[in-house]
């Protein structure tokens, strides 16, 4: 099974205080660890290409509950740490929409901003760079405030390059939703 889809069954767990230890937490809370460990950023989802959906469901999961993904938080943030540039940004793969800089670095925000309300502690500068690179990149139209939306979901992989879902709006709830959580601090 996919760890993307196991971190998000743990979180919906967590969130409806329906999280137990049993066999089916364990099992997920371990596969999720093993590919966090093998830093298997770019290839953990199928249907979702981008580097950063991993860290952003870990640290979601982990902060609704999911104690057993200690471990995986912890790789998740160094891997945050090392491979933000200088810019503040984050790059997804190379091949796949120019690196989907913009929703990269939204999940990145997103998975920083949840482990920081769960007690990890790092650098302000993750955050607070990732900040002035979203907001000097927003787009402006009638309508009001957006970003682009790049590539956040496909057909798997062998459709990968051929079948994709790119959402202004997904991009926009994410980044909105991070900078809501940044207000309410």
């Amino acid at each position: 099974m996919n760890p993307i889809v196991n971190a998000n069954i743990l979180t919906y767990l967590g969130v409806t205080k329906q999280l137990e230890n049993n066999q089916l937490n364990s099992n997920a809370s371990k596969m999720i660890i093993h590919m966090c460990e093998k830093c298997i950023w770019s290839t953990a989802g199928i249907y979702y290409p981008n580097a950063y959906h991993l860290p952003y469901v870990v640290a979601m999961a982990y902060k609704s509950g999911a104690s057993n993904l200690d471990v995986a938080t912890k790789y998740c943030l160094k891997y945050l740490e090392e491979s933000r540039t200088k810019e503040g940004y984050y790059l997804g793969k190379s091949w796949l929409n120019n690196g989907d800089t913009i929703l990269s670095t939204a999940y990145a925000l997103h998975a920083l901003l949840d482990l920081k309300e769960a007690g990890l502690v790092f650098s302000e500068s993750s955050i607070n760079n990732s900040i002035k690179f979203l907001i000097n990149h927003k787009q402006e139209s009638d309508l009001g405030t957006f970003w682009k939306g790049e590539v956040y979901f496909t057909g798997g992989t062998a459709l990968i390059n051929i079948i994709q879902w790119h959402s202004d709006t997904h991009t926009l709830a994410l980044i909105a939703s991070s900078l809501q959580k940044i207000l309410i601090e």
